[in-house]
């Protein structure tokens, strides 16, 4: 059972996890709403629409589940001292809606590409698929053994993902335009009107993503994991085997508030659990590469129309 024991609590906790509930609660509200007033056209297909909205779901039910149950891995610490809050079940949950997110990102960037370059996108995307798989092995490594060293190739390999990304991204960014200035020649007085989230918007956002997030990872978060396991090794630290480090992941917790331990990753989990869930529900409303009349395709635009 959950003890409710808030009361004790220290300030920037109680504030720390409202903000994080409250920012839950919202991304459920809008999810709820594009789950039912979003429709599919006829330029989308079904496999691709339903895929990329029930991606969607899983991502922003699983973030919202983790922003209530707060826990850190490696040092197994956690805000409830619940079963909820077990790290193994954490770790899990996490993989799964890591693999959606980007599973959204890999649909759509290869289904928005220009045709010339749809095979070599989607080899890009395979790649970036299977780093992100490693990934996830080395984080679920980690967190059974309690060494920083995994954790330091875990990241390592989203960041190698998301360089071998921008290249993509660059690229729907120029298509996009070539595309819309063929489409203003052909149609000068307008043509359809765009989406709320539409290919170009989606290729501008994932470009400053990457150019923001490779040299970040390369740079601060990296380093840092191995600087933490340079001094697990002096300190003669000891891994946990394999049966050890599953049961120690899945029933030992350590309850503590103290801001000291909370600190380091305070922002980046404030920033992953509200600016990932709302890329992931803008990529559900499904951008999509239209064709025209002679069959040669316009421009990437979003399924949610804007009623004017």
């Amino acid at each position: 059972a959950i003890k409710i024991t808030m009361a004790t609590w220290p300030a920037w906790a109680i504030e720390w996890y409202s903000f994080l509930c409250t920012v839950a609660l919202l991304n459920l509200g809008i999810i709820c709403y594009l789950l039912c007033s979003g429709q599919r056209s006829k330029s989308q297909p079904a496999w691709y629409w339903h895929s990329l909205r029930f991606l969607g779901t899983v991502y922003v039910l699983v973030v919202a589940y983790r922003s209530s149950f707060p826990a850190d891995y490696p040092h197994r610490y956690v805000f409830w001292d619940s079963m909820l809050s077990s790290i193994l079940i954490h770790r899990s949950l996490a993989a799964v809606e890591e693999v959606a997110w980007m599973l959204q990102i890999i649909l759509i960037q290869t289904f928005c590409a220009a045709p010339w370059a749809r095979i070599p996108v989607l080899c890009t995307s395979t790649c970036m698929g299977l780093v992100i798989v490693t990934a996830e092995c080395f984080s679920f490594t980690g967190t059974i053994t309690q060494s920083f060293c995994w954790f330091a190739w875990e990241e390592t390999c989203w960041a190698v993902s998301f360089a071998m990304g921008l290249p993509v991204y660059i690229h729907l960014l120029i298509a996009d335009g070539k595309l819309r200035r063929r489409r203003v020649k052909e149609a000068p007085k307008g043509g359809e009107e765009r989406g709320a989230f539409d290919g170009k918007d989606f290729g501008l956002v994932m470009t400053l993503f990457c150019i923001g997030y490779v040299p970040y990872m390369a740079a601060v978060d990296v380093p840092s994991y191995w600087k933490d396991h340079q001094t697990q090794q002096l300190q003669s630290f000891v891994p946990n085997s394999f049966a050890e480090g599953v049961w120690n992941a899945l029933t030992f917790r350590d309850v503590t508030h103290n801001l000291s331990l909370w600190q380091p990753s305070l922002l980046w989990k404030s920033l992953y659990f509200t600016l990932g869930p709302w890329l992931s529900m803008a990529m559900m409303t499904a951008p999509v590469v239209e064709v025209d009349e002679v069959g040669k395709p316009s421009e990437c635009t979003s399924s949610v129309d804007v009623d004017v």
